[in-house]
């Protein structure tokens, strides 16, 4: 999840089941999905950016 208002979503289910979306209705994008290089984006993926992310902002230097 991120701010203002834009989510970030795991798919359970369906065809798509696996892939990140996007849920930008707030900014009338509507729902969308997320890619990685070209590639839909995994939860793995997904959440490994999102830690590498959260220890940029902790530790500046690790980076």
């Amino acid at each position: 999840m991120t701010g203002c208002s834009h989510l970030e979503g795991l798919l359970v289910t369906g065809p798509a089941r696996g892939r990140m979306w996007a849920n930008s209705i707030m900014s009338d994008e509507g729902f969308q999905p997320l890619f990685d290089d070209g590639a839909p984006l995994g939860f793995a993926r997904w959440y490994l950016r999102w830690l590498e992310e959260a220890e940029a902002q902790v530790l500046p230097s690790a980076r």
